[in-house]
């Protein structure tokens, strides 16, 4: 379901900068590509965390400035979600 192989999970994850690395986005908007159901697509998330008593809900790591886990967990929920 995620990029091609040899590729890291923030591979899929655009905007990219001018080293082609995911990058943080302004707008909060980003495309993560993923391989579902045969086909590739572009699933367009933001940055908004859900949180519970003031913790986020989704996988995070330590580092919390770190942004590509939220967004690639959200990219995946909402892709195999879709009909």
């Amino acid at each position: 379901i995620l990029g091609e192989t040899g590729q890291d999970l923030w591979d899929c994850i655009y905007p990219k900068n001018e080293k082609g690395q995911a990058m943080y986005n302004p707008s909060g908007k980003y495309v993560v590509k993923l391989h579902v159901m045969g086909s590739w697509r572009a699933v367009e998330v933001d940055d908004r965390m859900p949180v519970v008593d003031g913790a986020c809900i989704l996988p995070r790591t330590k580092d919390k400035a770190e942004l590509w886990p939220i967004i690639m967990t959200k990219a995946l929920y909402k892709a195999i979600s879709l009909p």
